[in-house]
């Protein structure tokens, strides 16, 4: 029999709901067009003469609260990014994406490079993975402004986004071309609904959408990001099955972990269902060591979109894997009490 509260089974959650501030960070084309917007905006305030400052017959703005002088053709003049801290704050506080990981190298005519030290090189002035920014006076607004990308990851390449799987109030989707470090923004709108979108985020190429209604018309937006670029995927449209009623609905909710999440264990072998500990008072039989079960898992969280399961063996790791998630759940099909499963070997 187990003990009282599974410690060596470690559950958790990879992916819940999060709100789009809690994404990965930003990528590189990303952080080139804010770059270039703020420079442009700055640029545009000269030629406006939007509280431009004249001293000693030099021209400055003022940005977040810092002076730059302005060069003829209205582009702004960058300090020297060397010297401490107190060098870089004009760049932190002109450009909010950047923080320690990326390298600010000064550029001829009081311009920059921006490298990120992760996934940003450098081979020369003119290749590599950098933003550029060389206001020279007689260059065109494309060269003054540069993405240099030969040295940077493609952006992703993802297809075949496919329902691996739907009942009355879950599904699941997968996409194919997954990489390590590929993050994903995924927008579920209930067709002709006028609720906003609901928005997640994954880093995984399998998600679980919870909390559906049945029989209810879904389409699903995944863009997919990765340090270089974002690319939006074709829509996939769904609908959800009709209400039903299964074998794991209406169970007592009790908790059988400790720790962050909590949840209901069940283990399933031969046509019965056991709990993890407390069986005897229930007249219900342990499990059965050594035999092949299949591990029940409900949260009492309803919004969990991915789920993992880690067994442990004298502190150490024996096997990680992902579970299913409800809407795999094989030969049967349940409403709302239904468990994220996997097949272990006791």
């Amino acid at each position: 029999m187990l003990h009282n509260k599974i410690t060596p089974l470690a559950l958790f959650v990879a992916s819940t709901l999060l709100p789009l501030s809690a994404q990965a960070q930003i990528n590189m084309q990303q952080a080139a067009e804010q770059t270039f917007s703020i420079i442009t905006s700055m640029k545009q305030r000269g030629m406006q003469g939007d509280d431009v400052i004249v001293e000693h017959g030099k021209r400055y703005i003022m940005y977040n609260n810092h002076r730059f002088e302005l060069h003829e053709n209205n582009y702004p003049k960058f300090p020297f990014p060397y010297g401490g801290a107190e060098a870089l704050v004009p760049y932190y506080d002109a450009f909010p994406f950047l923080d320690e990981k990326w390298d600010i190298v000064m550029n001829s005519d009081y311009g920059f490079y921006f490298i990120h030290d992760e996934f940003g090189s450098m081979s020369s002035d003119t290749q590599g993975c950098f933003i550029e920014y060389y206001p020279h006076q007689s260059f065109a607004d494309d060269k003054v402004m540069r993405f240099e990308n030969r040295e940077c990851l493609s952006a992703p390449e993802i297809s075949d986004i496919k329902l691996a799987s739907v009942y009355d109030v879950g599904a699941t989707i997968t996409w194919q071309g997954h990489v390590a470090g590929n993050s994903y923004n995924i927008s579920l709108t209930q067709t002709g609904s006028r609720t906003a979108p609901q928005q997640f985020t994954a880093t995984e190429p399998n998600f679980f959408l919870p909390q559906l209604q049945a029989d209810t018309q879904y389409q699903v937006q995944i863009k997919a990001c990765n340090t270089t670029a974002c690319i939006d995927l074709d829509p996939l449209n769904f609908t959800t099955e009709t209400a039903k009623f299964g074998f794991h609905d209406g169970i007592r909710n009790l908790n059988h972990l400790e720790g962050d999440i909590a949840a209901h264990v069940s283990l399933m072998q031969s046509h019965s269902r056991t709990a993890p500990f407390g069986n005897d008072e229930l007249g219900a039989p342990d499990a059965v060591i050594g035999r092949e079960a299949m591990l029940l898992v409900t949260p009492q969280a309803s919004d969990i979109n991915q789920l993992w399961v880690e067994v442990y063996l004298h502190g150490s790791l024996i096997e990680r894997a992902a579970m299913l998630s409800p809407s795999s759940q094989p030969k049967t099909r349940c409403k709302s009490c239904l468990p994220w499963f996997k097949r272990l070997l006791l």
